[in-house]
């Protein structure tokens, strides 16, 4: 389970991962426009790289499926998305965050590997570390734990170097209930 966030240039990491020969898929949303949709297909599939399309009606069987293939899935869980969440520290506030990569860790006992990418002059950096986690027993206690805790440090790794942050979307658009 490779977990990331919009740090510095996501798809140079995602390249970099398949160019390097690790079998890697990741999830997308298309764009509003197909022809975008259709190009982004075909550069991020370049060098290997495998994408899950949001749309698609079988996407959970085709991340497990991945994960059964002893194959790399990476999410990108720094967006307020619409999928299945809940509401984590992030920045000191709660912050809607996707807790599918926590779930199927958890579920699989696949290793969460949390990456990132960062520009350092003319030269690409890229960071690899393992979240290690020891389940309780309580399934939605664990996967809530998880979730923050992978969040906590994305926090940390854009307060090192806030500018390679790529941010274009309402991180706190969804608000927790009263």
């Amino acid at each position: 389970m490779v977990i990331s966030g919009h740090i510095g240039n996501w798809e140079i990491l995602g390249h970099a991962i398949a160019a390097a020969g690790y079998p890697i898929t990741t999830l997308a949303k298309p764009s509003y426009d197909p022809r975008v949709t259709r190009w982004l297909q075909k550069w991020r599939t370049l060098h290997g790289l495998k994408i899950i399309w949001h749309d698609k009606s079988n996407a959970g069987k085709m991340i497990l499926s991945v994960l059964r293939q002893n194959r790399l899935i990476a999410f990108l869980i720094d967006q307020d998305i619409k999928t299945a969440g809940d509401f984590v520290p992030f920045f000191g506030r709660p912050a809607f965050t996707p807790t599918t990569p926590a779930a199927l860790a958890l579920r699989t006992g696949a290793p969460v590997i949390v990456c990132w990418h960062q520009r350092r002059h003319k030269r690409h950096a890229i960071a690899i570390e393992r979240i290690d986690y020891v389940p309780t027993g309580n399934a939605a206690r664990d996967v809530l734990a998880l979730t923050a805790a992978i969040t906590q440090r994305l926090e940390l790794i854009i307060r090192a170097a806030p500018e390679q942050w790529v941010w274009l979307h309402k991180r706190w658009r969804t608000l927790p209930a009263e």
